[in-house]
């Protein structure tokens, strides 16, 4: 019962499990689904941050029925991610400017702390600890701190362990360099959240779409996506109906060594350009009548540029899932003609030419967007998705998560991907029905 009152609050934007618990008392739909229950906030609470399991199986069975309802995939996918604000507020994140200083407030408290306990101990009575300044919540904490306020803070028995658990917070964060951390939610990472971008805390929700049907949906806490592209594949390999013969995301998915891996993949056609190929199709610019053309030297590990400068190997690096080799110019090219727009910094004496270990195949790959049946299937790519995250947004008004922590939040996008589901069913049936 638990479980049609969160879907069906999700369906219809509701998702306060107290405005829930509420409805549930004085909503006609509401009270058709609960008969003669009342469920408590609390436990709807409880259900919320549980049988992630469950919702999945009637996710993944509510994919299987798309065909009745008319809805058919086809085995193309689009995919895209959209960052939401986390359920923390300002007063619980600390920078790491400041992160020495809560902790040393933080552990004076416990200290204080134990002492009364020592002292209640010894005496065998309770000692009043009103003589100063109690504090019941985290908040107070860091907002007397951040502002130095000069009283001092006892915290009470409850708030210990909360205490406790930020000291282990505030640790952690110093020894992964983390420029800022939520006491409440630990896991949440600062990211550009919604369409205007400002930085705040929040998670990541990715999504693959077939036909507008979510076959895909997980949650992440990583500012970029470049190493998500294959492992959302995956997961929607798992779930679509149909077998899938095309992905496509935006530049933001790119990633050399993951794009060489699936461009090797039969029957899979990938639609993901690198992010100057997507600026050229926005911006499209006139051809260079003379351009710089490195060709490689045979039986060497070099390049000679079209004016006849020898660019030698340097040492290679790793990144993007591929190695990446720089090549320099032996001696100095100021006195080349086409230095001035050959050389890419105004201070540069020398050309460098970098070639990844995938080139050739990755060279192959972007230049379909050169031509107008790639960029037509690249453009396709937004309707086909960010309709999805539009919906989420806007008609069931999800602009932040409810739970915290990597897990609880895992389990609140997988009733996300639920409701999402049973809106677009129940518009397909009501569809069919009228045409009938």
């Amino acid at each position: 019962m638990s479980t049609k009152v969160i879907l069906y609050g999700l369906s219809t934007g509701i998702r306060s499990t107290r405005k829930l618990a509420q409805n549930c008392r004085e909503s006609l739909p509401f009270l058709l689904l609960v008969r003669d229950d009342r469920p408590s906030y609390r436990t709807l609470c409880t259900v919320r941050s549980q049988n992630r399991e469950l919702i999945e199986t009637v996710w993944v069975s509510m994919l299987q029925m798309a065909g009745e309802c008319g809805i058919k995939c086809v085995g193309k996918i689009a995919v895209d991610s959209t960052k939401i604000r986390a359920d923390v507020s300002r007063d619980s994140v600390v920078a790491r400017k400041d992160m020495d200083e809560v902790l040393a407030v933080f552990r004076e408290m416990l200290r204080e702390a134990e002492a009364m306990d020592a002292k209640e101990d010894e005496e065998g009575q309770a000692v009043c600890t009103q003589t100063s300044v109690p504090v019941s919540r985290m908040r107070e904490v860091i907002r007397r701190t951040k502002t130095k306020k000069p009283e001092k803070m006892i915290p009470t028995p409850g708030l210990s362990k909360n205490i406790e658990k930020g000291i282990q917070t505030l640790e952690a964060a110093q020894k992964a360099n983390l420029s800022q951390v939520s006491l409440t939610d630990p896991d949440a990472r600062m990211m550009p959240i919604g369409s205007s971008k400002r930085v705040s805390m929040g998670h990541s929700f990715e999504a693959a779409a077939d036909s507008g049907l979510l076959v895909a949906g997980q949650t992440h806490n990583g500012s970029t996506d470049n190493d998500r592209l294959g492992i959302l594949l995956a997961e929607a390999r798992k779930t679509d109906p149909v077998p899938i013969t095309q992905v496509s995301a935006d530049s933001g998915y790119y990633s050399g060594g993951i794009v060489n891996e699936l461009v090797g993949q039969k029957d899979l056609e990938v639609i993901v350009p690198d992010s100057a190929t997507a600026c050229a199709m926005r911006r499209p610019c006139e051809p260079d009548p003379d351009p710089i053309e490195f060709t490689p030297v045979e039986g060497r590990n070099a390049y000679i540029c079209s004016k006849g400068k020898l660019l030698t190997a340097t040492k290679p690096e790793f990144r993007s899932g591929q190695w990446f080799t720089t090549y320099v110019a032996q001696t100095s090219c100021l006195d080349c003609p086409s230095a001035s727009k050959c050389l890419k910094s105004p201070n540069a004496k020398k050309r460098n030419l970098i070639i990844g270990e995938f080139h050739d195949t990755l060279k192959q790959h972007l230049a379909q967007f050169s031509t107008p049946e790639g960029k037509a299937l690249y453009y396709a790519r937004g309707p086909a998705i960010e309709t999805v995250f539009s919906f989420i947004r806007n008609t069931l008004n999800f602009n932040r998560w409810s739970l915290r922590g990597d897990e609880k939040v895992a389990a609140e996008a997988t009733w996300l991907k639920a409701a999402c589901l049973i809106r677009k069913l129940h518009t397909a049936k009501k569809a069919l029905a009228a045409a009938a």
